[in-house]
C-alpha cells in the first residue's frame, strides 16, 4: 500500500536510516545509489535524502522491500505528489545531495535527479532528533516503538485501537481517521510514559487539535474542561459540548494531571 500522509513518509525515512550505520548499510548505500527521486529533509543541522522508492509504500522495511517484486519508482512518485506535490529539479539541492552521498561514500549513478524538500513542523523535525538520538543508546526494536509512537503509529496506536475502540471522546469508529495522541506530551515523558497506553487517547482530529493545544482537557471524572480562550461559536463548529466525558481509569490519572496543570490553557 502506498504512503497516505506526512507521517507515513517521515517513519519510512526513520527506518531507513535505522539501517545506514547497521549490517544492511549497503542495503542503504544502493538504495540511494539508485535512486532518482528524493525527499529532502533537515535534522540536526544536517541534510537527509530519502529516495521515493523506499519512502512511498506504508510501514516499509528492508524485508518487505526486498519481498516487494512489483516496487516501482513511478508508483511512489505519484504517492508522494499527492502530499508534497511535485518534486522539481534543482541545482543547489543537487550539489547537497552529492555531499550527502561523499560524506556517507556512496558514488550515485549518473541521472537526472529530482526532489521534494520538506518544511517539516516542530513535532515532525523533534521526531527525526528523537530517533537520531536514542538510536546510540537503545536497541533497533525499542527505538523503532518509539518513533513510531512519537507519530501515532506501530504499537502505541495499536494499544489505543484496542483499549478505546473508537474516539474516547465520541465513540467514532472510523479508526482510519483518528489521531493517537499523547496525554503527557511526548518531549515531557520518559521512554515507558512514551509507550504506556495510560498516557493516550484516541480522537478524531477535531478534538486531537484542542486536546493538543490545551483548549480541552479531562477532570479526575473524565469530564471534559473547556479553556476560556475559545468561543462557544467555536466550540460549536469543533463539534465540542459541554458535558461531554470520557471513560478513565485511575492509571490516567497522572497523565491527566499534568496534562491539566502544564498543557491547559487556563
Amino acid at each position: 500500500m502506498l504512503v497516505e500522509n506526512l507521517s507515513q513518509i517521515l517513519h519510512n525515512i526513520s527506518m531507513l536510516f535505522t539501517y545506514k550505520d547497521t549490517a544492511q548499510n549497503q542495503f542503504f548505500k544502493d538504495l540511494i545509489k539508485k535512486g532518482k527521486c528524493f525527499v529532502l529533509l533537515k535534522e540536526n543541522g544536517q541534510f537527509i535524502f530519502a529516495p521515493s522508492r523506499f519512502v512511498g509504500y506504508i510501514e516499509n522495511d528492508i524485508e518487505k522491500h526486498l519481498k516487494n517484486s512489483g516496487k516501482h519508482g513511478g508508483d511512489t512518485n505519484i504517492a508522494i505528489r499527492r502530499i508534497l506535490g511535485r518534486e522539481e529539479i534543482n541545482e543547489s539541492v543537487e550539489g547537497l545531495f552529492l555531499t550527502f552521498c561523499k560524506e556517507n561514500e556512496i558514488t550515485p549513478d549518473n541521472k537526472s535527479r529530482r526532489y521534494w524538500v520538506v518544511s517539516v513542523s516542530l513535532k515532525e523535525e523533534q521526531l527525526i532528533n528523537d530517533l537520531m538520538e536514542l538510536g546510540a543508546i537503545l536497541p533497533k526494536t525499542t527505538r523503532e516503538n518509539l518513533s513510531l509512537a512519537r507519530i501515532g503509529q506501530g504499537k502505541f496506536r495499536v494499544s489505543l485501537i484496542d483499549f478505546w475502540g473508537g474516539c474516547a471522546l465520541s465513540g467514532c469508529k472510523a479508526i482510519n481517521l483518528l489521531r493517537a495522541s499523547h496525554i503527557k506530551p511526548w518531549k515531557d515523558s520518559d521512554n515507558e510514559e512514551r509507550l504506556d497506553v495510560y498516557n493516550g487517547l484516541l480522537l478524531m482530529p477535531n478534538y486531537d487539535s484542542l486536546f493538543d493545544k490545551g483548549i480541552i482537557t479531562f477532570d479526575v471524572d473524565g469530564e471534559i474542561v473547556i479553556s476560556s480562550l475559545i468561543s462557544r461559536q467555536d466550540l460549536k463548529a469543533f463539534g465540542v459540548k459541554e458535558n461531554m466525558t470520557i471513560q478513565i481509569q485511575e492509571s490516567h490519572q497522572k497523565y491527566l494531571d499534568f496534562h491539566r496543570e502544564y498543557v491547559f490553557q487556563k
